[in-house]
């Protein structure tokens, strides 16, 4: 297994390197897209969307759930301490979202996510990772950190990244600019949801 991660921006490269793929599990910090450009891969590959919160809900059991289907796209952005320990299948690979800092930062601040979940996602990083791997004090930082220092090498499958900032999520049909979406709910992803 190649332990690199190449980050992917236009859809000619993202169709190109996925396109062998039939199990996506789409993850990264809260708030950096893994929602929408789950959808965009469900819709552009053919899979089923799976929402994070029908994996999260029964963790291991929910993603082995979600991965007994052959021809899936799994939301799973809080599954991102443990993605590591996806086992590796013919055709399954993992998606890391990459999005500017202050973007998703500012997003986690507006739906209240840094009071209420930042510390409980630090404390699913402490818990598999040591308080050694926390030296940041927001969960982007340390969630970037361990993605790149400790899991990537240690990947079963192929990995991939997707620049949110990139034509792919930018120019998809699926987008919807930031002006339009000024009163999203935390999960939407089109303006008449």
């Amino acid at each position: 297994m190649t332990h690199e991660c190449e980050v992917l921006r236009e859809s000619n490269e993202i169709k190109g390197a996925l396109s062998g793929f039939r199990q996506i599990l789409v993850t990264g910090p809260q708030r950096s897209g893994t929602h929408i450009v789950s959808k965009m891969l469900a819709n552009d590959f053919g899979l089923q969307y799976v929402d994070e919160s029908r994996v999260n809900a029964g963790r291991w059991a929910g993603m082995r759930m979600a991965l007994s289907n052959p021809r899936v796209s799994v939301q799973c952005p809080a599954f991102s301490s443990e993605i590591h320990h996806v086992k590796s299948a013919p055709s399954r690979c993992v998606v890391w979202v990459y999005r500017n800092r202050q973007e998703v930062l500012d997003s986690q601040d507006r739906i209240g996510w840094t009071r209420r979940i930042e510390p409980l996602e630090i404390d699913s990083y402490r818990r598999v990772w040591g308080q050694g791997a926390l030296g940041f004090d927001r969960c982007y930082d340390i969630k970037h950190h361990v993605w790149e220092s400790r899991q990537i090498p240690r990947m079963n499958v192929p990995v991939f990244g997707i620049a949110y900032g990139g034509g792919y999520v930018q120019e998809h049909e699926m987008y919807v600019p930031k002006v339009l979406r000024g009163n999203f709910r935390h999960d939407q992803t089109a303006v008449n949801q």
